[in-house]
């Protein structure tokens, strides 16, 4: 398991809105799907948030990964790509934050 830190400050729903769209949030449909891709990638899709593609968490896992390369007999391999970028197929994600309700 990897806890991988990466920029989250932004509330996905809070700057997006969810289900609904109250007063002051985003009406843009792919507001919350272009801010997750600006994070993930470091591509320049979303107002709401600046990643660099070396802040990104693409980036961050893939220079993580630079670790692993030495010892390929632990079989880390697998979760790259010939490119060492993640090989995504192979990786389970999972997260604690952005998705939960806020106790009121």
């Amino acid at each position: 398991m990897i806890g991988l830190v990466y920029q989250n400050n932004i509330e996905v729903v809070a700057t997006c809105g969810g289900s609904f769209n109250p007063e002051g949030h985003s009406l843009d449909p792919d507001c919350s799907g272009n801010l997750r891709l600006e994070v993930l990638t470091g591509a320049d899709v979303s107002a709401d948030v600046s990643v660099t593609p070396a802040n990104s968490i693409d980036n961050r896992l893939a220079k993580l990964s630079d670790t692993w390369r030495p010892v390929p007999a632990e079989g880390w391999s697998r979760f790259l790509e010939d490119d060492g970028t993640p090989k995504w197929s192979q990786i389970a994600v999972s997260g604690t934050s952005q998705g939960r309700a806020r106790p009121r």
